[in-house]
């Protein structure tokens, strides 16, 4: 202990690793960008989160349905092969008769 105190350096402290140093930690760190990243953690309420999430989900699920599924993809462009094909050897009539 007298070499820290004669040296002039401040004596090494017992870091504690428990959640509130690592949240401490956490917090100075990100105070050095200069921004609030969590500015109201906490401040919604968990019903209005739940309906916010539901909300969301419910758009997406809109947005699913509206999209083709891969059976139908796969049948347009069946389809479109199957007209290409008929296209290429549609037989040429003869008006001759």
């Amino acid at each position: 202990m007298n070499f820290w105190l004669a040296s002039g350096i401040s004596v090494p402290r017992k870091r504690s690793s428990g959640a509130r140093y690592c949240i401490s930690k956490l917090d100075e760190f990100l105070k050095l960008s200069g921004r609030d990243i969590l500015e109201h953690a906490g401040s919604i309420a968990h019903e209005d989160a739940i309906r916010k999430t539901g909300q969301e989900y419910e758009k997406w699920h809109q947005e699913q349905l509206s999209q083709p599924t891969a059976a139908e993809k796969h049948f347009v462009e069946a389809l479109q092969e199957v007209k290409q094909i008929s296209q290429i050897t549609k037989p040429k009539r003869n008006n001759e008769l």
